[in-house]
C-alpha cells in the first residue's frame, strides 16, 4: 500500500490446501511496515470453535481501532453435501469465470482479494449466468461473499 489506511482483512478458515483448519486457539499477527522494512508486530489470540468471538484490542503505537470477528458457519455440524447458491468455474481459471445463480432469488455478489480489497461488486438474477473477468488482476486468491435467501456463503477461487 502507498499510504496507511483501515484495512479489512477477510480468512475464511481454510488453510493453504483448502482445508478447513479444525477448531481451537490461533493467533492473527498484524505488523506495521513502512518502506518495505519489517516494522513492529501486534497479535490476537482466539478460539475457533462453535461460538462467535468479538475482540477490541486495546489501542497501541502504531495499531488503534482494531475490531476482530470470528462468526462460525455453523453450530458444529458439517453438511456433508451442502447446496450451494452459486457455481463458479471452472476454478483455477486464468482469470476469467462463469458464475451461475443457482437460487430462486437475487444474489448479491461480491469479490475480495485476499486483502481484504473489494474488486468486483455484481447482482444477479435468478437461474442466470454471469461472467466475472479478472484476467486484468494479479495471480492468486480471491474470495467470492455470496448473499441472498437470508443466507451468506463464502467460496474461494484462484487465478492462476
Amino acid at each position: 500500500l502507498s499510504s496507511h489506511q483501515t484495512m479489512n482483512i477477510v480468512w475464511d478458515c481454510h488453510d493453504l490446501n483448502g482445508d478447513v483448519v479444525p477448531d481451537g486457539e490461533y493467533v492473527l499477527w498484524v505488523e506495521f511496515t513502512e518502506k518495505h522494512a519489517q516494522g513492529p508486530l501486534t497479535s490476537v489470540a482466539f478460539n475457533k470453535g462453535t461460538e462467535p468471538v468479538h475482540l477490541t484490542p486495546a489501542d497501541e503505537a502504531n495499531f488503534i481501532n482494531m475490531v476482530f470477528d470470528y462468526t462460525p458457519t455453523g453450530v458444529g455440524i458439517q453438511d456433508v453435501n451442502p447446496k450451494s447458491m452459486i457455481t463458479v468455474y471452472p476454478n483455477p481459471s486464468t482469470g476469467v469465470f462463469y458464475l451461475k445463480n443457482e437460487a430462486s432469488s437475487v444474489l448479491q455478489v461480491v469479490v475480495y482479494s485476499v486483502s481484504g480489497k473489494v474488486m468486483e461488486r455484481k447482482v444477479i438474477s435468478p437461474a442466470s449466468n454471469y461472467k466475472l473477468d479478472l484476467s486484468g488482476y494479479e495471480k492468486g486468491y480471491y474470495l467470492l461473499r455470496i448473499s441472498g435467501n437470508n443466507q451468506t456463503e463464502v467460496i474461494r477461487f484462484s487465478v492462476i
